[in-house]
């Protein structure tokens, strides 16, 4: 192997090891398993389906329009708010300014 793409494969190895890694990981794993947080984001993409399907008629209907535009903003709000999503969101922003912080070297 080239030894610049053994320094590459050491590197990964080492953010593997990281503990921003790491948590990141984690906190993705439990918001995976959180069915209710799941359960708000299936719902979320399908409202967001039908707001693109509504707004892509030719006969579109303005009320329904927003009435699906504040679904998908109400929903997309509560996603944010989950405390397991913002402990992913936290950990990933940590994880990537790692990484941004390597590219950077």
């Amino acid at each position: 192997m080239e030894p610049i793409l053994e320094m590459a494969k050491d590197l990964a190895y080492a953010i593997q090891q990281d503990e921003r890694y790491i948590r990141t990981q984690m906190a993705q794993a439990a918001a995976d398993e959180d069915e209710e947080l799941q359960g708000m984001i299936g719902e979320f993409n399908l409202a967001r389906m039908d707001l693109n399907n509504e707004i892509s008629k030719s006969e579109r209907s303005d009320e329904r329009i927003a009435e699906l535009n504040t679904k998908v903003n109400d929903l997309y709000g509560k996603i944010m708010a989950d405390e397991g999503m913002t402990a992913y969101n936290e950990a990933k922003r940590d994880c990537e300014a790692l990484v941004n912080y390597i590219d950077a070297i």
